[in-house]
């Protein structure tokens, strides 16, 4: 805001207009550049080692398997869905052999689960860094309108955003047609009314297809 007033070259909006998804509008910069407005595929960024963290994130581990990774937390509650301890727990009872993961900048107390070995609670333990290695690695990541989702769909994972207030037209983990990115929307814009029967339903929808791809290959 008011930057307009320091420079001598003012980024023209793309054709969408202000409604545009945010990285439609920031990549209007590359032009001033001598580049295409573009993105040619995920970004390749290896954060720091999750040694350390718990045994059962090694990838040498017998038990290790690529988690479902959820971000509780996002820059303010309005933009928060509070169901995600609930929704850990139908996870970790309905979708067999399925590891979970929390992590966030903030504390989090576990969720009640059939198997406690299956859910891992990093909130407030990893550093930026980590975050990055443990989203690079996630089998399907669930969070908020927040910065881990925008970071795990950049990495080219799977991601599912739950949208409360704000448009997932605009802030949607991009690009918004690739089949990999999901969104919810609340109903109203209230994230309160976002059930998790309705986001169990699509995680589950979301496993179910990757274990079809996975079988076809």
């Amino acid at each position: 805001e008011g930057s307009r007033f320091s420079c001598n070259h003012i980024v023209p909006l793309p054709p969408g207009g202000t409604e545009t998804h945010a990285i439609e509008k920031l990549l209007q910069f590359l032009p001033a550049l001598g580049l295409k407005p573009e993105l040619r595929s995920s970004i390749d960024i290896h954060g720091e080692s999750l040694d350390g963290l718990d045994p059962r994130l090694s990838a040498g581990s017998s038990s290790y398997s690529a988690p479902i990774v959820i971000i509780p937390n996002s820059r303010g509650e309005h933009k928060e869905w509070k169901s995600f301890p609930e929704l850990t727990t139908r996870i970790v009872h309905e979708i067999p052999g399925t590891t979970v993961v929390w992590d966030s900048h903030l504390r989090w107390e576990d969720a009640p689960v059939s198997d406690p070995q299956r859910l891992i609670n990093l909130t407030s333990r990893t550093s930026l860094l980590q975050l990055v290695e443990l989203l690079r690695h996630a089998r399907l990541v669930i969070a908020n309108d927040s910065g881990p989702l925008h970071i795990a769909a950049a990495l080219g994972r799977p991601t599912l955003g739950l949208f409360g207030p704000t448009s997932p037209d605009r802030f949607g983990p991009y690009p918004l047609n690739h089949t990999q990115n999901n969104v919810l929307s609340a109903p109203g814009g209230d994230l309160s009314q976002l059930t998790c029967e309705t986001v169990f339903r699509r995680v589950a929808a979301i496993i179910a297809t990757e274990q079809r791809s996975g079988k076809a290959a």
